[in-house]
C-alpha cells in the first residue's frame, strides 16, 4: 500500500499504546514527557486511537467521524498546553488523518494548518520524536500538488527526508516513507534498498502495535517493488 494518494498524504508514522483522551483536558507541563508522566499517558492515548482509525477501522464514515472527534480533542489539548510540542505534533497528525478520509479539495486547509504546526515545531526542536517533524514535512511536500494549487515541492521533500534519515538512519519510519517516495519517482532499485532497511528495523517495545502494522505494509510494498523491477 502506498503511503500517498492524489491530494492528501497518508502519514503512516504512528505508534500504538492504549489509553483515552478527554476533551476538557487540564494543562500539563511541557517538560513532563518521560514514560509514566501525565503527558506520556495522554499522548499514548492519542496514538492508540490514531492507530485504530488508520489500521483497524474499515468503514469510511466511521473513520471520518472518529478522526473528527479526535481532532476536536487534540485541538483542546493544544489550546490548554500551548508549549507542549508533542500535543501540537499530534494535532497536526490528526488534521491530516481527517483530511485523508474527507478526500475533498476543502481538506487542503487542514493540510496547510498541519504544515504550519510542523514548521513551528521544527523551529523549536527539529529533532523531536526521532525526526518525525521532517518525515511529516517531507510527506506533505511530496504528497500535495505544487503551485498554484498548493505547496508541493520535490526538492524540499527530498531535503526533509534526508534530514529525517540523518536523525534516524536505521529507523523503520524514515526509511519506509523515503522508499515509498522513491517508488513514486520510479526509482525501484533505490526504493528496495530503503524498504529493506525499514523491514529489518527492530520493533520497539513501546511502539510495537503500529510498527507491526507498518511492517506488514513494508513486506507488501517490497514484494511488489521487487516484482516490478524484474519485469
Amino acid at each position: 500500500m502506498t503511503a500517498r494518494f492524489a491530494l492528501i498524504p497518508t502519514l503512516i508514522i504512528v505508534m500504538g499504546v492504549t489509553g483515552t483522551v478527554a476533551i476538557a483536558a487540564p494543562a500539563i507541563a511541557p517538560e513532563t514527557v518521560a514514560p509514566g508522566s501525565a503527558t506520556h499517558a495522554v499522548v499514548a492515548g492519542i496514538e492508540d486511537r490514531w492507530v485504530d482509525i488508520r489500521y483497524v477501522m474499515t468503514d469510511s464514515g466511521e473513520r471520518l467521524a472518529a478522526a473528527r472527534a479526535l481532532r476536536k480533542e487534540t485541538a483542546a489539548l493544544m489550546a490548554n498546553n500551548p508549549a507542549n510540542l508533542e500535543f501540537k505534533f499530534w494535532h497536526a497528525m490528526v488534521l491530516l488523518l481527517e483530511a485523508e478520509y474527507k478526500r475533498e479539495l476543502g481538506s487542503l486547509r487542514f493540510v496547510r494548518e498541519a504544515k504550519r504546526l510542523f514548521e513551528e515545531i521544527e523551529a523549536e526542536d527539529s529533532g523531536l520524536l526521532e525526526g518525525r517533524i521532517h518525515t511529516g514535512l517531507a510527506m506533505l511536500y511530496s504528497g500535495v500538488p505544487g503551485w498554484p494549487i498548493a505547496f508541493g515541492d520535490d526538492g524540499k521533500a527530498e531535503a526533509h527526508f534526508k534530514q529525517a534519515l540523518a536523525i534516524s538512519p536505521a529507523g523503520q519510519e524514515a526509511n519506509y516513507l523515503y522508499a515509498d517516495y522513491l517508488l513514486s519517482k520510479k526509482k525501484h532499485a533505490e526504493a528496495i534498498r530503503y524498504f529493506e532497511i525499514a523491514l529489518h528495523a527492530p520493533i520497539r517495545a513501546d511502539h510495537a502495535r503500529a510498527e507491526q502494522f507498518r511492517r506488514k505494509e513494508i513486506e507488501h510494498d517490497l514484494a511488489i517493488t521487487r516484482a516490478a523491477l524484474k519485469r
